[in-house]
C-alpha cells in the first residue's frame, strides 16, 4: 500500500475535494513522507 502512484492519486483527489492550497498540500506530503505509511 505504499505505491507512489496510489499516494499521488489520493492526494490529487483530496486536493480536488477539499481544494487544498499547494502550500498545505506540500506540508501534508512532508508529514506523510516523515511518518511513512499512514492509513
Amino acid at each position: 500500500m505504499s505505491d507512489p502512484s496510489s499516494v499521488c492519486l489520493v492526494l490529487h483527489k483530496l486536493m480536488n475535494m477539499r481544494k487544498i492550497n499547494k502550500k498545505s498540500l506540500s506540508k501534508n506530503v512532508s508529514a506523510y513522507n516523515q511518518k511513512g505509511n499512514v492509513t
